[in-house]
């Protein structure tokens, strides 16, 4: 079986899509201006739910923070290690994970934690 098939519904959901050309279409210039308005400095711990292809991650690397995106859609992390690649940039890294159930991050461990899609995908407040 493959992994798509054990997948819950929101992973099979951003798996099938177009993310990535949608977000190079709509959200890299947004994205990028909510990150210059968060005063993200070199020495910042940073966290992106629900990261995609590294639209905010990768400005924020920019900034010198060093980012952790998790994304549940295993292509969108693929994208965007890539994209970190080709950017040049070693800071961010990107790793397969469920908004709803994050137990290989530790509490206490980033100075910001960011969402723009992931926060949608959690069955209620924390």
């Amino acid at each position: 079986m493959s992994n798509t098939q054990n997948a819950n519904p929101n992973q099979q959901l951003w798996e099938k899509g177009y993310f990535t050309t949608i977000a190079e279409a709509f959200m890299r210039v947004p994205g990028s201006a909510l990150v210059d308005s968060l005063g993200i400095t070199p020495q910042m711990r940073v966290l992106d739910v629900g990261c995609g292809d590294g639209t905010t991650a990768l400005p924020m690397a920019k900034h010198a923070a060093d980012v952790l995106g998790i994304d549940i859609a295993r292509n969108l992390v693929d994208a965007g290690n890539a994209r970190a690649a080709a950017a040049g940039l070693k800071n961010p890294r990107f790793e397969h994970g469920d908004a709803s159930a994050l137990t290989d991050v530790q509490d206490d461990t980033f100075d910001l934690s960011i969402s723009i899609f992931g926060a949608m995908f959690l069955p209620k407040a924390i």
